[in-house]
């Protein structure tokens, strides 16, 4: 396209322009704009080598018409919504030399398109959905007047979402950015480091830990150094507390009977026992014990009986211990 002073437009990729043509759908979002594909990208001749030039790219209706798409084809379906001012947007270059200009093609597909009237972005512009738009190129010598250029194969619909299946299909052939509807792209494809694709759960490598109140599904066991087992006199013995912390009545301690006491397996605190079995007081009583045990570091040391055989009665004055409440 060539205008009376000299100035020579061409689209650098017209040949994918064509491909959409004349059936183009342009995606417009309203909180942060959307990128068109194909991209605007322009070569330019014929601009004065030393003189400065302005680029400015906007978005102008084609006809005041609302469309809908049905039976696979667009058709007019009501009058269009109110035009609204023309708003050209300077190339982010700025003013810059002739020679800079038709060194290489020009690219606004930096460019968004939005349908928010109230965002005010430089690389964001006003378009209408469900209506036709066509972009316009102007240049602008300093000091001299804009000259305008339209390309009738970048027309194209203003949608929120795709209507043509076949549109959707030129998109995922040609952008590899068109990540969204490809199933093995985008999110879902694995990165070159060869980490796991994104939106993949990955297993976790660390130790289980409870969070919560809520009990394990498992019978919650205190814990201990294997390397080390439990002793009472010199006596390995098994922990027999299968009781969750929260279940304990207070002033209980868990309690690890000797493996000859005859106690059945998964016997807890508070469950009548035999008289072969040794106070609990013995246990505190021996250090090589409680060494070897954690779960008994950091508890008071009080004066403990066995009762009635339905559970311990402390001897010690309550006032010495932490008022606790469940």
């Amino acid at each position: 396209m060539t205008t009376p002073s000299g100035i020579e437009v061409f689209l650098s990729n017209q040949d994918q322009w064509e491909k959409f043509h004349p059936m183009t759908e342009m995606v417009v979002t309203r909180k942060a704009g959307r990128r068109l594909f194909p991209h605007l990208k322009y070569i330019l001749k014929g601009l004065d080598p030393d003189a400065k030039y302005g680029l400015f790219l906007h978005f102008e209706r084609m006809d005041n018409i609302k469309y809908k798409f049905s039976v696979n084809k667009w058709k007019e379906f009501a009058k269009g919504d109110e035009i609204r001012p023309i708003e050209r947007k300077l190339h982010k270059d700025g003013w810059r030399l002739g020679g800079h200009w038709m060194e290489n093609p020009v690219s606004f597909e930096y460019f968004k398109i939005t349908n928010d009237p109230e965002m005010d972005k430089d690389d964001a512009v006003l378009v209408q959905s469900m209506h036709k738009h066509i972009p316009v190129l102007s240049i602008q010598r300093e000091n001299a007047e804009k000259e305008e250029f339209r390309f009738g194969v970048t027309e194209f619909m203003a949608v929120t979402a795709y209507q043509n299946k076949n549109i959707i299909q030129l998109k995922i052939e040609m952008n590899r950015f068109a990540s969204g509807f490809k199933e093995d792209g985008g999110h879902n494809k694995s990165p070159v480091s060869g980490s796991s694709p994104r939106g993949v759960k990955r297993q976790s490598t660390s130790p289980e830990v409870y969070g919560s109140v809520t009990p394990p599904s498992a019978p919650w066991t205190p814990p201990y150094n294997p390397l080390t087992p439990l002793r009472y006199n010199n006596t390995p013995v098994a922990p027999m507390y299968h009781m969750y912390p929260w279940q304990m009545p207070m002033g209980m301690y868990p309690m690890f009977p000797p493996m000859s006491s005859g106690m059945a397996p998964g016997m807890a605190p508070g469950v009548p026992m035999n008289s072969s079995m040794p106070p609990v007081a013995d246990v505190f009583q021996n250090q090589p014990a409680m060494q070897q045990n954690p779960i008994y570091m950091g508890m008071p040391m009080g004066q403990w009986n066995m009762g009635n055989g339905n559970g311990m009665e402390n001897r010690t004055p309550q006032s010495e211990f932490p008022n606790y409440t469940f």
